[in-house]
């Protein structure tokens, strides 16, 4: 014991000299530095080791500098959130958020920020350089916008870490690497291919990726000995689970007879053996250290990018043991954490503490004579200091103030004055002497600031309404900050309030004309839809989700036309009419496409697509309207044939009338000549047959009057099904033997007021172009004739009354006919 306080004592006073000599220096001197403002774009969240230890390394090194540096730490969270939809949210958030602050410089870490200000940098920042560290798989040539951009690439020394784990275990004949899908971990893994090219002719190798933690660990614990693990950081498994990658390596690291190598450092002492081991905080500081070259005047492209930044040797005492691995045959200079305290360790620390406290004490004499030669300097700095705060304050468009406990205003700018309606800050505070209830449109919002705990967050944001001195309401933003006394007492609050009436009369505005658009799209018959460059939907309006029969508008979101339509061939047609709209950025009018429905029903579509813009003239999506036109293509369709049928029957009733005119004197000539020629003679007989082909020819010609002036004149009760059982029983007589006749009619009676002749003609007509059809090769012909009743929307659409019908259906298998031939079938 007495020989260990002779080693501590020396350390104790050279830490007491340190101490005296910090207290010594003045604090003051740091209101000498220029100030700077920085903001630090973090890829991941707050409390995520590998950035965290980054972010650390960037406050150090100023820390260090001759800078006053304004660090502004964003947290983009891209091991949650790494959708196009988040970074547009995120550039805009940016946007409104420092669209009146100024930065010096940008630090950004990791892959998802870098390749997030590739894209946004000169739009959300314009002109401010960015300093990258942390970014995988990048080469300097890869680097784009180098005027804009430079910093530190994350090149991990993956090949020597794997060759110096395979001579510690020559018996290993595997290597598998762990790891899983985020941008960071992807280009990570091409890394760690790259580096396990050289050794694929040695071991075998396995990339484990797509796995939960539980399947992990299940497969880790069956690994052999002769393995090796190469972890990279782990975050979310193929579940969507999250994890810390501490977390995930000391679950592994739990089960596993294999040793795990790796390459970051904050991995280290959480179950890895070591390897050559990046450090977040040289990472952050070399960050930190460009940043400062930047103030110094450097442009981006003049400075160089650090590519060989490889770490150094680090190893885990425990883990070297527990896999039986010897010291001595690690890389010289290597660092071992939780190796046991050794006793000359402790001596060389103090000898070289003492030597330091030499060096401080000879320095101490000189650091006082600057700090007379900086005094003056400092007070005169301070000065200035103390101008430019009084001009910020009494010259700022915010109303600053400062309150006691009790709601009375102990200082106050002339924007604050103003803005409650008074004419000095003075005035103000010689009327108001109890803020809550004279100002304050709700009293109770004080017990806020009065009721805080002084172990909670001291700054404190609120939205609050005043009454001015006029008796108008105002709204602010009040951001307030308590302060204490020794004993926890609130001394006074401190803070500043923002007018936000007119934007507030403004948001309300938008909110009203937002739901005004949406009264009127809801509203409308047209189906009105919009979609991003993606061509998922981002809205549409009610029509459209009944005529999808979507219950909930909210269930669009995300979905595209190969979701909602079943037939992938409809979906496709969509997709290639508003990729040319966006590829062409021109609208498409009045464009007809036929889609069928879940029911299997066919609706026809009349679509005008136009390009959505952003602020900037950016295509960022189409807006489409559809009307439902199947209705009305119907009716056309029928006027069409409606017009053709009334012009061949006007062409038939002229034809026929002249017709009939020759026949009634033929007939009449022929009747009066038999009157004169003996019966039964030759001549007699043929001029029989003349009249009587003469009369056949007059009852045609009455139906083609019939076709071409239709009435109901020669309609009786008519029995359908014997008609068309005689009209069947024709048929089979005439057709050849390869065409078999199939009879399905009803037995009792199917009367209706028809002419049965016409009826007749057209179950004749309807077989005959059956037997045409399948004259060549022969088939079957169905006469079917059953009754329905027909009611509701299938006598609407069929647009006949609701009743008792006759159905005749004639069919044939039979190649079949073409749309233009069907509506024929009855011209003949």
């Amino acid at each position: 014991m007495p020989c260990v306080r002779h080693f501590r004592s020396p350390g104790r006073y050279a830490l007491i000299l340190i101490a005296a000599l910090c207290i010594l220096v003045p604090s003051i001197s740091r209101a000498a530095k220029p100030r700077k403002n920085v903001l630090f774009l973090n890829s991941y969240e707050n409390g995520y080791s590998w950035s965290d230890t980054i972010v650390r390394g960037v406050k150090e090194q100023f820390s260090q500098s001759p800078y006053n540096v304004d660090l502004q730490v964003e947290y983009m969270d891209s091991k949650r959130h790494t959708s196009e939809t988040m970074q547009s949210m995120l550039l805009g958030m940016f946007k409104y958020k420092f669209h009146n602050v100024h930065f010096d410089a940008i630090i950004s870490s990791d892959n998802f920020a870098y390749d997030f200000l590739q894209n946004n940098a000169r739009t959300a920042f314009p002109g401010v350089p960015v300093i990258f560290c942390g970014v995988n798989d990048l080469t300097e040539k890869g680097i784009q916008q180098r005027d804009l951009f430079s910093g530190v690439i994350e090149n991990i020394d993956a090949t020597d870490t794997i060759r110096l784990a395979l001579r510690l275990r020559p018996e290993t004949k595997k290597i598998v690497v762990i790891g899983n899908n985020d941008i960071t971990s992807v280009a990570i893994r091409n890394q760690v291919n790259s580096a396990l090219s050289y050794f694929k002719d040695r071991v075998g190798i396995a990339f484990w990726i797509h796995s939960s933690l539980d399947q992990l660990l299940a497969r880790v614990v069956k690994l052999p000995k002769d393995t090796i693990i190469y972890f990279i950081p782990f975050y979310k498994d193929a579940h969507g689970q999250f994890y810390s990658a501490e977390e995930v390596l000391e679950s592994i690291a739990a089960v596993s007879l294999a040793p795990i190598f790796s390459n970051w450092h904050f991995l280290l002492d959480h179950g890895i053996v070591g390897g050559r081991l990046l450090d977040g905080i040289q990472t952050g500081k070399m960050a930190a250290q460009k940043a400062m070259e930047i103030f110094e005047g450097k442009q981006p492209a003049d400075i160089p990018v650090t590519t060989n930044f490889l770490g150094q040797y680090n190893f885990d005492y425990r883990q070297l043991q527990k896999f039986s691995i010897d010291q001595d045959s690690l890389p010289p200079a290597s660092i071992i954490i939780n190796e046991p305290y050794r006793f000359y360790a402790l001596h060389q620390q103090i000898f070289w503490l003492i030597i330091l406290s030499l060096v401080v004490l000879s320095g101490f004499s000189v650091l006082l004579i600057l700090n007379i030669l900086k005094r003056k300097r400092v007070e005169e700095n301070l000065r200035q200091a103390e101008e430019k705060y009084h001009s910020i304050f009494e010259n700022s468009a915010l109303g600053i103030f400062r309150t006691s406990p009790e709601g009375r205003y102990l200082d106050v700018n002339p924007a604050m004055a103003l803005m409650l309606g008074y004419d000095s800050p003075q005035t103000l505070i010689e009327n108001v002497h109890n803020i809550p209830q004279e100002l304050y449109v709700e009293p109770e919002k004080w017990s806020i600031l009065t009721t805080s705990d002084a172990s909670t967050e001291e700054n404190i944001n609120f939205e609050n309404q005043y009454k001015r001195r006029d008796g108008s309401i105002i709204s602010t933003n009040l951001h307030m900050r308590v302060f204490r006394d020794s004993e926890k007492n609130i001394k006074y609050f401190e803070g500043f309030a923002e007018d936000i009436t007119k934007s507030e009369q403004a948001r309300k505005a938008l909110k009203a004309s937002q739901q005004m658009l949406k009264l009127v799209l809801d509203n409308i018959p047209q189906l009105v839809s919009w979609k991003d460059r993606n061509f998922s939907y981002m809205g549409a309006n009610t029509s459209f989700c009944s005529f999808f029969e979507i219950k909930d508008e909210g269930l669009i979101l995300g979905k595209t036309d190969f979701d909602l339509m079943p037939n992938n061939k409809d979906a496709l047609q969509a997709y290639d009419h508003d990729r040319k709209v966006i590829r062409s950025n021109q609208p498409e009018y009045h464009i007809e496409q036929t889609i069928t429905m879940t029911s299997g029903k066919q609706v026809r579509l009349e679509t005008t697509t136009v390009p959505l813009y952003d602020d900037n003239g950016q295509v960022v999506g189409v807006l489409s309207t559809s009307e439902d036109v199947t209705q009305r293509v119907n009716l056309e369709r029928q006027l069409l044939q409606s017009q053709k049928m009334e012009a061949i029957g006007t062409l038939a009733g002229g034809i026929a009338h002249d017709f009939n005119n020759i026949l009634t004197s033929i007939i009449n000539s022929t009747e009066l000549a038999l009157m004169d020629i003996e019966k039964g003679t030759m001549t007699h007989q043929d001029m029989t047959r003349v009249l009587t082909a003469s009369q056949r020819g007059s009852r045609l010609v009455k139906q083609i009057l019939t076709f071409s002036r239709p009435s109901q004149e020669g309609f009786v009760s008519t029995n359908v099904s014997e008609v068309v059982k005689e009209a069947a029983s024709l048929i089979k007589a005439s057709l050849p033997g390869n065409i078999r006749v199939g009879e399905y009619i009803v037995d009792e009676k199917v009367l209706c007021q028809a002419d049965p002749t016409q009826i007749h003609q057209i179950v004749m007509n309807l077989c005959t172009n059956s037997f045409q059809a399948m004259r060549p090769q022969g088939g079957e012909l169905c006469i079917l004739l059953s009754t329905e009743i027909l009611a509701g929307t299938r006598a609407k659409v069929m647009e006949v009354a609701p009743g008792y019908y006759a159905k005749l259906v004639i069919t044939d298998n039979g190649p079949g006919m073409t749309p233009e031939i069907m509506g024929k079938i009855f011209d003949h």
